[in-house]
């Protein structure tokens, strides 16, 4: 029931392309914002690791974090 609710809030009404742009804005030296993006909801989660451009940016220091970025980016160039 939850879950429905969730995916009719108005913020779940936004297409995946929106959804996909809105990181663009973050300041650049922010991956930690685009991490907290993907806990917005289950939507915006599933929408932003498969948009592989987001992902392209990999910092160093923690292995995991860095695995998963070039997993996510795809074939995208990093």
């Amino acid at each position: 029931m939850k879950a429905l609710v969730n995916e009719l809030s108005p913020i779940n009404c936004l297409p995946p392309e929106v959804v996909s742009v809105i990181p663009t804005y973050f300041p650049a030296d922010s991956q930690g914002d685009l991490i907290r993006a993907t806990h917005v909801c289950r939507y915006w989660r599933t929408t932003l690791v498969a948009s592989p451009s987001l992902w392209n940016v990999i910092e160093s220091g923690n292995e995991a974090r860095m695995r998963a970025y070039i997993h996510r980016s795809q074939s995208y160039p990093l």
